[in-house]
Parts: C-alpha cells; structure tokens; sequence
C-alpha cells in the first residue's frame, strides 16, 4: 500500500494519478481542491507530487500546477501553470525532483494550453492550444521544447470529443475522446 502524504487533509484536496516514470517505479500525482471550481481544470491550487511503488513516503515538487507527462527518458517532466482567463498560460518542463525548471511555451491571458505528449524520440512536443473562451478555436500546436518554431495543426475532427493526444511509437499522433 502507498502511505498517504504526511500533513496532507484528505477531505479538501482529491489526488489524480498522472503519468508513470519510465522507470515504472515512480508516478506523479496531481493534488487539487475539493469542491473548487474545475470548470478549466486549472493549476490554480493544485500541486504535483511523487510516489514511489516500493515504498516510502510520497513527495511535493511543485506548487499551482499540474504534472503532465514525462519525457520519454524520464529525465523531463512537463506541467501546467499560471492560469489566466480561460485555463492554464504556461508549459514548463523541470527534473523529476523538481529542479531545473524552464518555461517553455506559452500563451496571453485569453487563451490557453496544456496536454502536452512527447515524441518517441523526446526532441519534439504536442499539446492542446485554445485561442479565448470559444472551444470551435481549439486545435494541436506542435514544437521543439528546446525552442524554434510552432507548427499548427489544424483538427480534422470535432474539438468537442478530443481532451488530449498521445504520440504513438511510429511517430503517428491520435486523440483521445473524453
């Protein structure tokens, strides 16, 4: 059994399990408030935890935000933050640990981000983008975590259904219906 985090009230923050590390014995989890608002599924009030399989107790690397995914290494984890209007404005990868963290995409106060999937090969990103409040503005945005340009990608589908992509081994991307 997984011990719950010290300090932690149960009754006000739910935990969401996110993504496994690579190595299969570690995953993140997002800590977020019970009962508060969750119509953007933002980072505002949330923290990204670590737990490990083979015992021990969990641990907090990061406050107002969510944990993503992580690098196919493992050497990356990508999360959510500074909510503006409509949802989450920021990307940023950091370690595992929680250290080294960088920004690196981003959006104005009307718009929005998250949902970001990895290549097989770590050197490039997708994630969701949605231009204001509308969700007929919604589509894939892909890009280098390194920097250099985006490249929109324009859905072929109805953004209604999709909540997020995976990249899958032979570089193809899909969506994923709610």
């Amino acid at each position: 059994m997984i011990p719950e985090p010290e300090g932690v009230n149960s009754n006000t923050l739910g935990f969401g399990v996110g993504a496994w590390l690579p190595d299969s014995r570690s995953f993140l989890a997002n800590a977020c408030p019970l009962g508060g608002d969750t119509s953007y599924g933002t980072s505002h009030g949330c923290s990204i935890w670590i737990f490990s399989v083979s015992g021990g107790p969990p641990h907090e690397i990061r406050d107002e935000a969510t944990g993503e995914s992580f690098s196919p290494d493992g050497a990356l984890l990508s999360f959510q933050t500074n909510t503006g209007k409509n949802g989450d404005r920021e990307i940023w990868v950091m370690r595992p640990d929680g250290q080294q963290a960088r920004k690196v995409f981003d959006v104005d106060e009307n718009d929005s981000i998250g949902g970001l999937a990895w290549s097989a090969d770590g050197q490039r990103v997708i994630f969701v983008r949605q231009d204001g409040p509308d969700s007929a503005n919604i589509y894939f945005e892909s890009g280098d975590v390194k920097g250099g340009p985006l490249t929109k990608i324009l859905p072929p589908f109805d953004t209604k259904l999709v909540t997020n992509s995976i990249w899958l081994p032979d570089r193809k991307s899909t969506r994923l219906n709610s």
